[in-house]
């Protein structure tokens, strides 16, 4: 083995457009990946046989990872780890994830962090998603000394690509590009009523993006008060009780859903009563969570839903001018990950405990060494 390549450092996660091709694979392991579960998972991986092992865990729209660190990175201790993620088929069925060792895991969250793995190319939030996992992971004492000085080293490299390349040029997010698929529908978003449901990174982005657009009026509905508050406080927004989100529902003009919950929070039933009330008023829902619309919400009447899959096809066309970047990008991580490596290895090995060395000593009755 190289030991300048080696790090006991491991990913176990998947990528639902990529690894895989079935659609309630990829529903299922969603559904598993909420805000009220994160802790859970970690604290199950954290006390893995023999315990103590440093882990984060990455969770976004298109991807379920747990960056783990710890001197058991056998195959079985791996496949326990993508046990307690869910990552098994439908019906015993086996479902495809990647296990990434040493360098190549190193490689790949640098890669996610500069927004490289993203199937948008550059896509921004990623960043802010995979520091506030490692906050997350750090807060609770999940981490340690390997990982907290890899991802510190991954956020640097994200810095560095993102100010001297164009990997990230231009205003393109997923959030920008759903407002912009709304406009069309809408022809204007002046004097138009907006209903957030939701109170994360998304919903920052969207309120800033939003803000400077003419909306008449922005509510944000969300399971914790003090979280659509805090969004609230940067804008002339009001706050609305998550479970007075439908009544919320009868007045506006566009709904957009960025929750990570593992369930509908709009169902087809209470739609379907939504509308009954709004006397023939379209409505305009923009789903970025996974899961926020129960499927069937687009065949009520008066529902227009905006799909996912064309806000990712916008994504796509709008980033490939970035395309001309991924070259250098993945150079200069290349040569990052190795002088990371290096740094590692000369850090452990001037800290290691010397081997025991052995006096001579002399016995007193003899006079010989022993």
């Amino acid at each position: 083995m190289d030991k300048a390549r080696y790090l006991p450092v491991a990913i176990v996660g998947v990528h639902f457009k990529v690894d895989m091709e079935d659609e309630a694979d990829a529903r299922r392991v969603e559904t598993r990946v909420g805000d009220d579960k994160l802790c859970r998972l970690r604290d199950a991986i954290r006390r893995l046989p023999p315990g103590n092992m440093e882990v984060v865990l990455i969770s976004t729209c298109h991807r379920l990872e747990a960056v783990v660190a710890g001197a058991d990175l056998s195959n079985a201790k791996l496949n326990d780890v993508a046990a307690i993620l869910g990552l098994a088929g439908v019906d015993g069925r086996p479902a495809k994830w990647n296990t990434r060792l040493g360098r190549d895991a190193v490689t790949h969250l640098f890669e996610v962090a500069s927004g490289i793995d993203s199937v948008m190319i550059g896509e921004t939030a990623v960043l802010g998603q995979v520091k506030q996992a490692y906050e997350a992971s750090h807060g609770l004492g999940f981490t340690g000394k390997t990982l907290n000085k890899l991802f510190q080293e991954s956020f640097r490299v994200a810095k560095h690509l993102r100010s001297t390349t164009n990997i990230s040029k231009g205003k393109v997010s997923w959030c920008s590009i759903a407002i912009s698929e709304a406009v069309k529908e809408l022809v204007s978003l002046e004097e138009k009523q907006v209903l957030i449901v939701g109170a994360g990174g998304l919903a920052t982005e969207i309120v800033r993006a939003l803000s400077d657009m003419g909306v008449a009026k922005m509510s944000i509905a969300n399971r914790t008060m003090a979280k659509a508050e805090k969004v609230a406080t940067q804008c002339e927004a009001g706050n609305v009780a998550f479970e007075y989100r439908y009544e919320a529902m009868l007045t506006v003009d566009l709904v957009i859903t960025a929750t990570s919950a593992p369930d509908p929070v709009i169902t087809v039933a209470e739609l379907r009563n939504v509308m009954a009330k709004r006397a023939g008023r379209r409505i305009l829902f923009s789903p970025l969570g996974a899961t926020d619309l129960e499927l069937g919400c687009s065949d009520v009447p008066g529902v227009v839903v905006i799909p996912r899959k064309r806000v990712e096809q916008v994504a796509m066309e709008a980033t490939k001018h970035r395309e001309e970047a991924l070259p250098a990008c993945r150079s200069y991580i290349n040569k990052e990950a190795e002088s990371f490596l290096r740094r590692y290895h000369d850090e452990t090995a001037s800290t290691a405990q010397p081997e025991p060395r052995f006096q001579s000593l002399r016995c007193a009755s003899t006079g010989k060494h022993i």
